[in-house]
């Protein structure tokens, strides 16, 4: 639900709410969206949707973005649950009163993400390069070179939050596990897993980095932030478990690790998780901080052995309903 590729920089129009939706046509499917904490949750009337538009640029990248491209604006769309100042105010270009004329595929339930057509798509800012990202915090503790290991930084789409991971090349050779995951909030998040441990991974923003090995002092069932530099700082997110959050930049949305949370019985009782947390994921998953690939510049997907798939979606309980 953000603007649209063609026009990453359109204003909000003033033509004050849509009108009410006309009936679809034969040719058109209603799908529903929405959010992952369900805050948000629209339908809209499209074509049977068997492809879509996987751009390059910076922003797109990073957020995994897959387009469905309509004209027509906002005729095409209602809103269930929520409201276009809510939208707003996680996604900063998804002003009040503008017209969408796009759609993140990732975003509208029953579509297979694994098997739909993805067309590359020939963004102007595609082509601009990457700007390289200026970590602000300390490094991971193991050293460049440790191992095999070197440096690799990146960043959201603004800036304002890091990350430095010491790590095998992140290229054709990098031969350890990474993980596309069809899961609820995966899909949405379009993430690339790779698994380091967390003394090899390092987040930052602003002024106040923060290092995977501590652990959030305030909690809630969606969302925390820690504010840094630049009107941003590191968010976290957790549902379900409540073990692990899902770290993303405040001001620009975009995702970054999965750490773990190491919340005792008493506060995961309150945020109404099941207790005792399984021991083998905390066996697995407290001494990892997994990265999600897509934050590295320097880092060409296409050119890494391709991401084992897990169907997070089925096989990972409890499972996810569509609001």
């Amino acid at each position: 639900m953000a603007a649209s590729p063609r026009e990453p920089d359109a204003q909000p129009s003033t033509d004050g709410p849509p009108a009410p939706l006309p009936a679809p046509s034969a040719m058109e499917t209603t799908y529903r969206g929405n959010c992952h904490c369900a805050a948000f949750v629209y339908e809209v009337w499209l074509p049977p949707i068997h492809s879509a538009l996987e751009c390059r640029c910076a922003m797109c990248h990073r957020k995994g973005y897959l387009w469905n491209l309509v004209g027509g604006g906002r005729r095409h769309v209602e809103v269930v649950t929520g409201t276009w100042e809510d939208l707003a105010r996680f996604v900063p270009n998804a002003l009040p009163r503008s017209r969408p004329r796009s759609w993140d595929v990732r975003a509208l339930q029953g579509i297979d993400t694994w098997t739909i057509t993805k067309v590359p798509y020939a963004c102007p800012a595609a082509d601009a390069p990457a700007a390289p990202a200026v970590h602000a915090g300390p490094l991971p503790a193991a050293a460049p070179g440790d191992g095999g290991h070197k440096l690799h930084t990146g960043s959201c789409h603004c800036g304002a939050v890091t990350v430095a991971l010491a790590s095998k090349p992140l290229d054709a050779t990098y031969a350890d596990r990474t993980v596309d995951c069809n899961c609820s909030v995966c899909v949405r998040n379009g993430y690339v897993w790779a698994y380091p441990r967390k003394e090899h991974v390092v987040l930052g923003s602003g002024a106040a980095p923060c290092s995977s090995s501590s652990s959030s002092s305030t909690t809630t069932t969606t969302t925390t932030t820690t504010t840094g530099g630049g009107g941003g700082g590191i968010g976290r997110y957790h549902f379900s478990h409540h073990v692990l959050n899902k770290t993303f930049c405040a001001a620009c949305g975009v995702c970054l690790t999965n750490e773990w949370a190491d919340r005792g019985e008493e506060e995961l009782r309150a945020l109404g998780a099941p207790v005792p947390t399984p021991a083998w994921v905390a066996e697995l998953m407290a001494p990892l901080h997994p990265v999600n690939l897509r934050v590295f510049p320097g880092v060409n997907l296409a050119g890494m052995k391709p991401p084992f798939r897990i169907k997070g979606a089925t096989e990972v309980p409890p499972a996810y309903v569509n609001p």
